[in-house]
């Protein structure tokens, strides 16, 4: 079964989710043997599944902190890296750092499509030389779509950290539900697949030229290189 969902993006610091994150949850578990990214799960109440996902890259490969702003913000190229998603649209920009946007996704029949609409919001700290993004669901926003079901227990959050090694250290932390008569470990295993996915897609295309300079107040640092 192709459901692979991502809830993440518009495209999500640790530990903040949505309502059903305060129901008792259970214990984290492994759920990843690539020795790159870490990945845990734990169900929620309900059906929602909370995943947390780590890794680290060198320095030549994502030390530019700006990268991932812009990477993120690409909504043309989101079909590249985010998994099976279709189309993502900017519905507003209300700031710099503060952006609604409506993704698509796509499923194979008898599944219905599923849509988000999602509010990313993007915060720097120079001090730490780290970056944040929360998101959180903003279905109000834009009315759901005839025959597409809409996932609105999207709580997302990304933690991404210049370290004084010479590395770049991403977290990441979110919730999903794909809603519908989908069988909960089909669910999982798609959700858990396609962060593995999307977390090596990052790693490919941070390093594009174009995403190579400042954001606003977000730099695009030079690597801490150990001496």
């Amino acid at each position: 079964m192709h459901m692979k969902y991502l809830m993440v993006l518009s495209a999500s610091a640790l530990c903040g989710l949505s309502i059903s994150s305060t129901a008792a949850a259970d214990e984290w578990k492994h759920a990843s043997n690539n020795s790159n990214v870490q990945i845990e799960y734990r169900d929620i109440a309900g059906d929602v599944l909370q995943i947390r996902a780590r890794t680290e890259l060198v320095a030549n490969n994502g030390s530019c902190m700006a990268a991932f702003v812009h990477l993120f913000n690409d909504t043309e190229r989101v079909s590249d890296w985010i998994e099976i998603a279709t189309d993502a649209t900017l519905v507003e920009q209300l700031n710099p750092y503060t952006r609604i946007v409506h993704t698509e996704f796509d499923s194979h029949w008898p599944i219905s499509d599923r849509d988000m609409v999602t509010r990313s919001i993007w915060q720097y700290d120079a001090e730490s030389e780290a970056l944040r993004i929360e998101i959180t669901n903003a279905s109000e926003e834009k009315p759901p779509s005839k025959n597409v079901i809409r996932m609105t227990d999207v709580a997302a959050n990304w933690h991404i950290q210049a370290t004084e090694n010479g590395t770049v250290q991403i977290a990441y932390q979110g919730n999903s539900n794909p809603k519908g008569n989908i069988p909960r470990t089909s669910a999982r295993t798609s959700a858990i697949t396609a962060i593995e996915q999307t977390f090596a897609a990052i790693e490919t295309y941070i390093t594009d030229n174009e995403y190579q300079r400042d954001y606003h107040s977000v730099p695009c640092l030079e690597p801490h290189l150990p001496n």
